[in-house]
């Protein structure tokens, strides 16, 4: 098991990633630019090679998710 940053992830794969805290005003980060924080879950999320497991809250998911519906 690896527990680390997206930003340490970058050019790394793992058979599962598990990516928690995909909520509304936490990420992305309403501090950061809109457009580096969608490149950072583009990141997270193509580290994956057989499973990628998303936690959100239900109330209140990450905008992020939306856009990949």
């Amino acid at each position: 098991m690896v527990l680390g940053s997206i930003e340490a992830a970058k050019g790394l794969e793992f058979d599962h990633v598990l990516l928690p805290w995909l909520e509304r005003h936490r990420f992305p980060d309403p501090h950061e630019p809109a457009g580096d924080e969608a490149n950072l879950f583009y990141v997270a999320i193509t580290r994956a090679r057989e499973r990628l497991t998303l936690l959100a809250r239900e109330d209140a998911p990450s905008a992020l998710l939306a856009a990949m519906q």
